[in-house]
């Protein structure tokens, strides 16, 4: 076969080697350069896209017009798993619930963990053993593409405005996540958030074998009740721990071991054989990360908080004054939704970057009114550290795309933490500031 293969990131270059090594002909190209003239459409079997190349890309395009198939870099690389195979899609959360869900089936099996966490499925697929389990973070960008991809249980987190610079609609993007439930059977699991309205309107008419998680009512899944974590199904009811034993900050994270330890369940697994993988579980770096301390005043790095609904849930995590950092490159959210929702606590708001202006327009049709802003994020570190005062919170918690200074959000994270350091530094006794890891 003759394959072309868009985007020259992970995604592709996994689609490359997989391709190559099965002796197949695979060309890889970048999305910007395209020469719709030259040899590399001609004979295609298809088109492999990277998850950051757009349906729109003039490469998709074209072969369209030739009638050749388009398929996601997920698609590829599912076709030659061997195995059953678990993923995880929605708009916060996937990244820790993959995560989790990996360490806790790794107590039972040999675990692949890959997708949008950083490892293309292609990269590894060809190892996989039957008896494996694989497990997959599934972006919206991903799902635009697939065609049999069939998990054997797929979750949607939660579902809230998000990349709608890409697919333009609210409708779009919530059928796109959908689309992770498109060929399973009444004998695959559909794992769904029970708090989340969105989920639960949509999901009506969804045939599959369809399990909740909850973190305040009683579902049909795994769900909190009277400070206690159960799992209850159509037979039984198991009283699996205390809630207290899930160690991560914050309610969503409460919502994201459900869903993980639900999934594990599912697949086979008993849940109390892995309460110590949950307890000694921690997050990936920038997100809600404490990088620092000075003089009570603590430094949280919450980069990876991209939209409003990650921001919204970072800041109910503290129950102290927060100096809140937001800002960055625009994915078209509406910003109301954010400062109309923020708690009392949040003392001061600091925009910055490229969407700052945007940012301050919605602000101002609040009663909000301790506000500044700033051009960079360097700018926005110092006028922090200008307004704190002990017991503060300096929570940098962008909901945007870093896409207007940084090539990621974890570049703008250890920018944050580095600038903090520097700046505390000037400011330091030895008995005041130490920076942490956490």
């Amino acid at each position: 076969m003759r394959v072309l293969i868009v985007g020259k990131g992970k995604s592709g270059v996994g689609a490359y080697n997989l391709l190559v090594s099965l002796g197949h002909i695979a060309f890889m190209v970048d999305d910007e350069v395209f020469n719709k003239k030259g040899n590399l459409l001609n004979g295609l079997s298809f088109l492999v896209l990277s998850p950051g190349v757009s349906l729109n890309s003039p490469w998709v395009k074209a072969v369209q017009e030739r009638k050749i198939k388009v398929i996601s870099e997920l698609e590829l690389g599912s076709m030659f798993l061997k195995s059953q195979y678990y993923a995880i899609t929605g708009t916060n959360g996937k990244t820790t619930i993959t995560r989790l869900l990996g360490e806790m089936m790794k107590t039972r099996k040999k675990t692949w963990v890959g997708g949008n966490i950083g490892v293309s499925l292609s990269s590894f697929a060809l190892r996989v053993k039957s008896q494996d389990a694989v497990i997959i973070e599934v972006s919206s960008f991903m799902l635009e593409s697939i065609d049999k991809f069939k998990p054997k249980i797929a979750a949607i987190t939660n579902i809230t405005p998000d990349h709608l610079n890409r697919h333009k609609t609210m409708q779009n993007y919530i059928n796109l996540k959908f689309k992770i439930f498109k060929n399973l059977t009444r004998y695959d699991y559909a794992v769904l958030n029970a708090d989340d309205d969105i989920i639960m309107a949509k999901s009506k008419s969804l045939k599959q074998n369809k399990y909740y998680f909850s973190t305040k009512k009683e579902v049909r899944g795994c769900f909190i009740k009277n400070g206690n974590i159960y799992f209850k199904d159509d037979f039984k009811l198991i009283c699996i721990s205390r809630a207290n034993e899930i160690l991560l900050i914050g309610e969503h994270n409460k919502s994201n071991v459900l869903c993980a330890l639900l999934m594990f369940i599912l697949s086979g697994g008993n849940p109390k054989s892995v309460l110590s993988v949950i307890k000694n579980f921690k997050l990936d770096p920038h997100r809600i990360e404490r990088v620092g301390e000075f003089c009570g005043v603590s430094f949280i790095d919450d980069s990876k908080a991209t939209n409003i609904a990650s921001t919204l849930a970072s800041v109910k995590c503290f129950a102290s004054p927060i100096i809140l950092l937001v800002g960055g490159s625009d994915k078209q959210s509406d910003f109301s939704l954010l400062f109309n929702n923020l708690p009392k606590n949040v003392k001061h708001i600091i925009m910055f970057g490229e969407v700052r202006n945007k940012l301050a327009s919605a602000l101002n049709l609040t009663k909000f009114n301790s506000f500044s802003l700033t051009k960079t994020l360097k700018e926005a570190i110092g006028d922090a550290i200008k307004l704190m005062v002990s017991k503060d919170v300096v929570l940098l918690s962008p909901a945007c795309a870093s896409f207007d200074e940084f090539s990621s959000y974890a570049e703008r994270g250890r920018f944050f933490e580095k600038v903090v350091k520097e700046k505390l530094v000037e400011k330091q006794t030895p008995k005041t500031f130490q920076t942490i890891k956490t």
